[in-house]
């Protein structure tokens, strides 16, 4: 598969832009709205990495290695496990199907 930076990197943006957290601040304060926050906070920050590191298959998969060893959590997370687990979970994801090239866009 030839590599194409550029829909690779509009691909990362798509999904950066389809996830909103902030959606979950006028809710009822509740375990099920604190997860849901902290799923797509992690997506969201996940896909814009993946965006800027998009530009080629190598930047791409060391940035995903980085995010999957990373303990950095972003301080709007209700719960930094569920944030960190998400985050690292899809970041696993993505990376096998780059690596299988099965990553398709």
């Amino acid at each position: 598969m030839n590599w194409d930076g550029n829909k690779t990197n509009d691909y990362f943006i798509g999904l950066y832009e389809r996830q909103n957290p902030e959606r979950y601040f006028n809710k009822p304060r509740h375990e099920a709205f604190d997860n849901l926050h902290d799923i797509e906070l992690a997506l969201q920050d996940l896909y814009s990495t993946c965006a800027q590191n998009a530009w080629t298959k190598e930047e791409l998969l060391t940035s995903l290695e980085n995010i999957i060893n990373s303990s950095t959590t972003n301080n709007k997370a209700k719960s930094a496990e569920k944030y960190l687990a998400t985050k690292s979970e899809e970041a696993k994801k993505i990376k096998e199907s780059v690596e299988n090239d099965l990553f398709k866009i």
